[in-house]
């Protein structure tokens, strides 16, 4: 009845995007025109044509977003209208079917697009940005991107399709859907891929896939849909490389180093044992991020009397070790690090005289093979982090919800709901120091101490790596906590009139954390080393090294937070529509939060977070378009990240903060016109810095210098230009286009002291459609190879001051040049 009733609103409107109806943020599904939230939908056929190369660059394309997507597959940064975070999905909830990935999305090293993946299972993405996202989810003030999976249909249908790309990529892609008997259908399928990766690292980087099956029952006045999820998976992660400046001031690459395509991950030290107390650890560098995860749920909808009863519950466990190189001081000259070595080798190993510096696998030798006056042409070693993460998640999920429409003074739609959570995290941190050259996938390097005035000639007294590794234990985690979600909410939406809709909701939730984290302890593992008794050289490598002391402190915070929504929409027109709303939402601590000092957890602030916005939609026949602008004010956002000291040693960081963002996005849709046709889609925002706090002082930082400026990474400007030409042909149909992105200038760090530049990138594709079910598609994208950087160095750039202003030439850049082909047959 309800979705007749909104067909009926526009029923003398012709068919557009705006009449989509959105599940997403909604008690009942309404059509775009008539919602008074900004949202942006993608079906399967706009899923085809834009050819994300990850899950996230596909959500990255909608207008408030700013997402950072240069790491690969997973772990992108996510920035929804200004809001300031530390990365990944803070403050937005990715949902898979209206139910989370899982519960908290802002969970260090546990990316959440790592449990879900794109694929031909996903028949719709629906994307939201504020609004009524604080009254559906948790901790989701951003927003909430909602992946709707394929059902059973009552005729067969199905997909198969192989992808090819470039950069050693191969995927395969399926599904099938079809009836089981009058009541019951199904649909089943996945992908598994296979690639290097566009910055090879010298072994495979990327390699897995995923598998989901749904089972759909329908009745007279009831739905009821199970699923099983499986996902095993592997990525490669990128982070920031050596960059250089040209004559003119841009960015290039440096001698030896591709900035498009090369990497400071490596083979050469993948498996390397760590040497911790008690023995070896043994990650694999080539795991990457590597995701195994199984879930089961289900959701069902059944209409009693005047009410209709909603209940979605999903259960998921999975595993993520994350393992990476991670950038940590800039590179320097062979010369230099061997100088800067020497007095400490000398304090440790008697006769030292000087340093020889060696290959990984050179042995141990008295003269360096590694050419100081220029190896790969630039000289240089670099000291990147080895870190190893592994984190399991297994958390049941609930949303109860009934729902019933009423006349009083219009037509009311009233929903009340129940949510549940309850999920244990455990997670581990070993990070560690290793020495490379600065090259493409680069070999490992060890340093030796030499003496020279041995009786037999010189000879090796001691190393100052081992393994490649500087240090072992450089920063060390461990915590285990159990997190319980609880909250109640409310809606009526309320069409006064035909043309005026009012909506109002709230939300009241109960989050309570109970854990426990190891403290540190700091070990010299000189006479456990089991290397040392293997070759007999000692090392300072296994001086200092922190790890666990197997004491834990317990931590426990209960938060109560209450959350409101307020909105309209009005239709001027069947052509012009206005809305508006109000929200204040908030954001809790999370486990990692507590867990980074657990003698002051209950001291940690909860985010408060108040949202205003407006904006106009315009859906004509050949002119479709929206602009809004949107105001925030955060308070007490806390995050924690990992930087150096003045040591270079890795600490934990927590600021708070406050900040301000107004700004205005837009999208605009025109045609097509004999053929020709376009989307321009913009965000224009100011997110600026009201006050800053480095919790428990440290790293000389005077929170009033950061007053004004602007929030770090977050792009000010965002432009995306598509131009289409659509054609017809006797055998075929299709389309051809370029997309133009264009995104302003960014800061690396809050003190605004290095420069992100602006940058342009240019893409192209292809589709066809061939009457037998054939499918061609081709998507290019950076054609330019525009070296455009998207982070600094986070753990040196966090609190640099400076009184000039510095172009980032340790940094993240998007992925080189890279072509994908996809051939399917669909049925």
């Amino acid at each position: 009845m309800l979705t007749q009733h909104a067909a009926a609103q526009d029923s003398d409107r012709e068919d557009s995007d705006f009449d989509e109806i959105v599940v997403t943020g909604s008690a009942r599904g309404v059509s775009q025109f008539e919602s008074s939230i900004a949202v942006t939908t993608f079906d399967e056929e706009d899923i085809r044509a834009e050819a994300p190369l990850t899950i996230t660059d596909l959500y990255a394309s909608s207008p408030g977003i700013w997402a950072e997507t240069s790491g690969g597959e997973a772990a992108a940064n996510v920035f929804v209208r200004g809001i300031p975070a530390p990365g990944q999905y803070r403050f937005t909830k990715l949902q898979i079917d209206g139910m989370p990935s899982f519960e908290e999305s802002g969970l260090p090293f546990t990316p959440p697009e790592s449990f879900i993946k794109l694929d031909e299972m996903i028949s719709r993405a629906e994307v939201i940005r504020g609004g009524t996202a604080t009254i559906f989810a948790s901790n989701a003030a951003g927003g909430i991107v909602n992946n709707i999976t394929k059902k059973g249909s009552d005729v067969p249908e199905g997909f198969l399709g192989y992808e090819w790309g470039n950069f050693g990529h191969h995927r395969v892609d399926g599904y099938y859907a079809g009836p089981i008997t009058d009541d019951w259908s199904f649909a089943a399928g996945g992908f598994y891929r296979i690639s290097d990766g566009v910055r090879d690292p010298g072994f495979t980087g990327n390699e897995g896939g995923q598998f989901r099956i749904n089972l759909t029952r329908r009745g007279v006045d009831s739905e009821l849909n199970i699923y099983a999820h499986a996902v095993n998976d592997r990525t490669i992660f990128y982070l920031p490389i050596p960059l250089g400046l040209d004559s003119d001031g841009d960015l290039t690459s440096i001698p030896g180093f591709d900035a498009n395509f090369d990497t400071l991950t490596s083979n050469d030290v993948a498996r390397a044992g760590i040497v911790v107390p008690g023995g070896i650890n043994n990650p694999d560098l080539t795991d990457g991020i590597h995701t195994e995860a199984f879930s089961f749920g289900g959701n069902y909808e059944r209409e009693i009397g005047a009410w209709t009863l909603r209940n979605n519950a999903r259960y998921v466990d999975g595993d993520v070790v994350f393992n990476a190189i991670f950038s940590l001081s800039s590179p320097e000259s062979a010369a230099d690090f061997l100088d800067g070595a020497l007095e400490s080798a000398q304090e440790a190993f008697e006769g030292t005289d000087r340093l020889a510096l060696r290959f990984l696998g050179d042995g141990a030798g008295t003269e360096s093979t590694f050419n100081l006056a220029g190896n790969n042409g630039n000289g240089l070693v670099i000291q990147s982090g080895w870190w190893n993460q592994e984190t399991s998640v297994q958390n049941f999920m609930n949303d109860l919800r009934l729902s019933r429409g009423f006349e009083a003074a219009g037509d009311h739609t009233v929903s009340f709901g129940a949510y549940g959570s309850f999920a244990s995290y455990a997670s581990f941190w070993n990070f560690n120091d290793i020495l490379q050259e600065v090259a493409g996938s680069p070999r490992g390097l060890e340093v030796f101490a030499v003496d020279d005035d041995g009786e037999e000639g010189a000879e090796v007294v001691g190393a100052v790596t081992q393994n490649s590794f500087i240090q072992y234990g450089d920063f060390y985690r461990n915590y285990e906590a159990d997190v319980r979600v609880l909250a109640i909410y409310g809606t009526d939406e309320w069409q006064v009139t035909p043309a005026l809709r009012l909506d109002a909701g709230f939300r009241f939730e109960q989050l309570r954390i109970d854990g426990n984290a190891e403290r540190l302890a700091s070990f010299d593992l000189s006479d456990e080393n089991p290397f040392v008794a293997t070759t007999g050289i000692e090392t300072l490598a296994d001086d200092n090294v922190t790890f666990g002391s197997g004491i834990f402190d317990p931590f426990e915070e209960t938060y109560e937070e209450f959350a409101w929504s307020v909105g309209f929409n009005y239709t001027l027109t069947d052509e012009i529509a206005f809305y508006g709303r109000a929200n204040d939402a908030f954001r809790t601590p999370d486990p990692n939060d507590l867990a980074a000092n657990p003698a002051a957890s209950g001291a940690l602030p909860v985010n408060d977070i108040f949202q205003a916005e407006g904006g106009v939609k315009i859906d004509t026949p050949w002119v479709r378009a929206f602009a809004t602008v949107f105001y925030s004010d955060f308070t007490d956002q806390i995050f924690s990240d990992p930087v150096l000291d003045e040591t270079g040693s890795a600490v934990e960081a927590q600021v708070l903060l406050a900040s301000e963002t107004i700004g205005l996005e837009a999208e605009l849709d025109i045609g097509p016109f004999a053929g020709f046709g376009g989307t321009i889609r913009a965000t224009i925002q100011d997110p600026e810095i009201e006050s800053f706090e480095v919790v428990g002082g440290g790293f000389g930082v005077v929170g009033e210098d950061f007053v004004g400026n602007d929030i770090q990474r977050i792009a000010d400007r965002i432009f995306i230009f598509r131009p289409t030409y659509e054609f017809d042909m006797p055998e075929f149909n299709g389309s051809i286009y370029t997309e133009i992105t264009r995104i302003g200038d960014r800061f690396s760090n809050n003190t605004n002291t290095v420069l992100l530049p602006a940058y342009t990138t240019l893409g192209a594709g292809m589709l066809l459609n061939f009457g037998d079910g054939l499918e061609l598609t081709v998507a290019a994208d950076n054609l330019t190879n525009t070296i455009g950087v998207q982070e600094g160095n986070p753990r040196t750039d966090a609190f640099l001051q400076t009184g000039d202003v510095s172009v980032a030439t340790f940094a993240r850049p998007i992925l080189g040049r890279n072509v994908r082909v996809k051939l399917g047959y669909r049925f």
